[in-house]
């Protein structure tokens, strides 16, 4: 059977009962799968080494059909026949116990307040030759204890309920990167996101005042949460020197999400500075960068069009209709929310001073998308908000609300 097969199943059974929820293919990412219909009402993955977890799109609800598997023997209480691979067993109650926990709360407490609608472990009793139920095969004994698993299974059903909740955020940030010492860069915006860095992250001069000082090799700067709303109209910028080409893209700045694919990327690659968004939408603008030279970069998206644009110093370079990503996308019933517990990633390459960010003034837009006149004055050595900063001088996170979480380190700039 193929996936149009799939799909056709998954829409005969939804017209002959539509109050149902129809999940056309659980482990849609696994175990041979043909690969995903779209249909049905539910997108599902199994995701055992907590490595692909699924994510709602524009018409189906995410969820983890099984994940867990931990496996513990019980002589005397097992199926006769020989048991299957055992690939991640434990010694005892106690060790199963902590096993599920930790693993519940390290990677479902997190999904189930942002992206996730279910998560099913596997599996209640053991079966046949599987030994990574909860319950023997004889279904004589409990293998975990019932009241830790009961406890962090509430904080999982608390979290999911409250997901919708989240306070909107406003106002985007603003980091001067004046500190020149320390371990962290304070935000004087409204939503007071701090900024730690990596460890290794040091201080250096910059164009005007003090910059960060990044290896190229993972050290950043990040918050502790959202900055952008990026289901509406925002504007990013970011200021620094230019290294050497890198062979792909390389990023100055990025709301990283678990997701592989972040909602938006202000960087350099493949001959171009770029402002990327899902679904290899970019904005270019095609030039080889003098090294050690500064530039100012400010990336755009304008809802009301679904177009992203990119300024490079104030000049105007590509501009792209954006098609919809997964930070706007909602899941059945619920309203936007949040991509899981956010961060904002800020990478620079080694030796170079690393970008600022600062907030654009209310005046000019607050939540919404700069106009081309305005990302140009951005640029200018005096220009909006740029205060004393110097023509490269600050960057600035102009914006409605963000939605992001954090993924690998990407290096910037590369040196």
């Amino acid at each position: 059977m193929d996936r149009t097969e799939t799909g056709r199943i998954a829409e005969s059974v939804k017209a002959a009962d539509p109050s149902r929820v129809v999940n056309a293919h659980s482990g849609v990412n696994c175990c041979n799968s043909k690969g995903d219909s779209g249909k049905g009402d539910i997108i599902d993955h199994h995701d055992y080494n907590n490595e692909d977890p699924p994510f709602p799109d524009d018409k189906r609800a995410a969820m983890d059909g099984e994940h867990g598997g931990f496996t513990l023997r019980t002589p005397g209480h097992m199926w006769p026949g020989a048991p299957t691979v055992i690939y991640s067993g434990v010694d005892d109650k106690e060790a199963l116990t902590r096993k599920y926990v930790e693993n519940t709360e390290k990677f479902y407490l997190d999904q189930a307040g942002a992206e996730l609608s279910g998560s099913v472990y596997t599996q209640i009793s053991d079966l046949e030759n599987e030994l990574n139920g909860l319950y023997t095969y004889d279904r004589r004994e409990i293998k975990v204890d019932p009241v830790r698993v009961r406890e962090v299974n509430r904080k999982v059903i608390a979290a999911g309920a409250a997901a919708g909740e989240r306070q909107t955020l406003k106002g985007g940030g603003h980091w001067a990167l004046d500190e020149g010492t320390g371990g962290s860069a304070k935000d004087a915006g409204p939503n007071a996101k701090a900024m730690t860095l990596s460890e290794g992250t040091t201080w250096t001069p910059g164009v005007s005042g003090s910059a960060l000082k990044f290896d190229g090799n993972g050290q950043h700067a990040e918050t502790d949460g959202p900055v952008l709303d990026t289901t509406g109209s925002y504007s990013v910028s970011a200021c620094g020197p230019a290294g050497r080409n890198p062979g792909n893209y390389a990023t100055a700045v990025s709301q990283d999400t678990r997701r592989q694919a972040s909602p938006f990327y202000l960087q350099y690659g493949q001959g171009a500075f770029a402002f990327s968004t899902p679904g290899e939408s970019r904005a270019r603008l095609v030039t080889t960068p003098e090294k050690g030279r500064w530039y100012h970069l400010v990336g755009v998206r304008d809802s009301a069009d679904n177009t992203i644009k990119l300024y490079v110093d104030g000049k105007a370079g590509g501009e792209r209709h954006r098609r919809c990503g997964l930070s706007e996308h909602r899941r059945p019933g619920r309203r936007p929310r949040p991509v899981g517990r956010q961060r904002h990633r800020l990478l620079e390459r080694r030796g170079r001073p690393g970008p600022r960010l600062r907030q654009g003034p209310h005046r000019r837009g607050g939540e919404r998308a700069l106009h081309g006149r305005e990302a140009v004055a951005e640029a200018a050595p005096n220009g909006p908000g740029r205060g004393r900063r110097s023509p490269a001088g600050a960057q600035s996170v102009r914006y409605p609300p963000v939605t992001a979480a954090i993924g690998p380190p990407r290096s910037v700039w590369p040196p």
